[in-house]
């Protein structure tokens, strides 16, 4: 597989050509080899490319997406990471807080922000450049918001509304319109990152970095579909290892969700008989009582039974056809993919669908793997005539 790196240089130390007025080549708009100035551009390092690990998502179901983050290894015998060597091509450019795309034949798999350089130096002159690197979360983290107070909206709006606040780019979010309404506040001084997250959580949504630099929101009550991915031991995709889970980790029964507006409580009065109350608490900004009851009812129905589900799989890239490799290089946070698992190989088969919520991928030399984490797809929005999500009593809502 054709791995490509590429680092943020800025266009002098790239040797870039300026757009230039009345020059007869640089002072053409539709020339490609020439740049118009400011920000960064892409430099090809994958020749001195070792390694590269990536974690994108998050660990559980009802914990929230952190920032992605990536360490790539470069190899630097002739101190070519080096900041401090004026003989390196590169010198003046390794420096933090700039750009990283990492790209799997052609198809980009991490976008995101340089934090650390480590070098580490062994006898014999061997050296590795490690770089540690962190998605657009961690720029987002560091903001806060002026002094200004939001209307009562929906949660996409809410979140749109951040993202114009900052200067956000356009082209590079994806939020879909969100169903929950939030309040009207005051948010004065109030961190961006952890404020969106929160609106994202009344909803609840997805909320997420994509693999494309993509600030994402995927809102509830988007249908799941059973045309995705198929890992299966003969029949779909083979993995190479897979993680099952059957307890009381996601088991509550008594939930409570508040908001400036109040707190609602609801009860799942069997479940509690049978395991004891197990609490969860979930602040939001939605504006009503209604809604806040909604989200309790939703949440203490979903969870109010141990779960049994399959927590990840490991993929072996080397070991799938090409087609297939491309398939699982296209998964993306939020995708629904179905597997089969037969334990033992004793019949009959367990077949469940599940969301991805996490993406590891780990590139070393002789080793490419790829890990996904899941959360069980029951509980989710009904589909009408789809044979797993149509289903009245399987455990699928109307949607709220």
């Amino acid at each position: 597989m054709s791995v490509k790196v590429e680092l943020g240089f800025t266009a002098e130390a790239a040797g870039v050509s300026f757009f230039t007025l009345d020059d007869p080549e640089l002072g053409q708009l539709d020339n490609p080899d020439v740049f118009l100035g400011g920000g960064e551009i892409f430099e090809d390092v994958s020749e001195f490319f070792i390694a590269y690990n990536t974690t994108r998502g998050k660990s559980r179901e009802l914990g929230r997406y952190d920032a992605g983050q990536a360490s790539v290894s470069f190899q630097n015998n002739l101190r070519t990471f080096d900041p401090t060597f004026e003989d390196s091509p590169f010198f003046g450019q390794i420096v933090p807080r700039r750009e990283i795309r990492i790209s799997v034949d052609d198809e980009v798999q991490f976008l995101g922000i340089v934090q650390d350089w480590n070098i580490s130096y062994e006898p014999g002159g061997q050296s590795i450049a490690t770089c540690q690197a962190l998605d657009a979360f961690s720029f987002l983290s560091g903001l806060e918001l002026e002094d200004d107070t939001y209307p009562e909206e929906l949660t996409s709006e809410r979140i749109s509304r951040v993202l114009n606040e900052i200067n956000w780019s356009g082209a590079e979010r994806d939020i879909s319109e969100g169903r929950a309404t939030v309040i009207e506040q005051d948010v004065s001084g109030t961190g961006v990152l952890s404020y969106l997250q929160l609106a994202a959580r009344s909803e609840p949504a997805d909320f997420f970095v994509a693999r494309s630099g993509d600030i994402t929101l995927l809102p509830r009550n988007i249908p799941f579909s059973t045309d995705g991915l198929l890992f299966a031991e003969t029949s779909g995709i083979p993995y190479k290892t897979i993680s099952v889970i059957y307890g009381s980790e996601l088991l509550y029964n008594s939930v409570t969700v508040s908001s400036e507006t109040g707190s609602v409580t609801e009860r799942n009065q069997i479940s509690i008989s049978s395991y004891g109350e197990r609490d969860f608490s979930e602040q939001t900004l939605l504006s009503t009582e209604a809604e806040l009851r909604d989200l309790a009812d939703f949440l203490v129905t979903q969870y109010a039974e141990p779960e049994f589900r399959f927590e990840g799989l490991t993929i072996d890239l080397r070991a799938i056809s090409p087609s297939q490799k491309e398939s699982v290089l296209g998964l993306e946070l939020g995708d629904v993919v179905q597997v089969e698992f037969t334990p033992n190989n004793i019949a009959p088969a367990i077949e469940r669908f599940g969301k991805v919520i996490g993406i590891t991928q780990n590139f070393q030399p002789g080793s490419e793997e790829i890990q996904i984490r899941l959360q069980d797809s029951l509980g989710q929005l009904l589909r009408l005539n789809n044979a797993e999500f149509g289903k009245l009593d399987s455990g699928n809502r109307l949607g709220f």
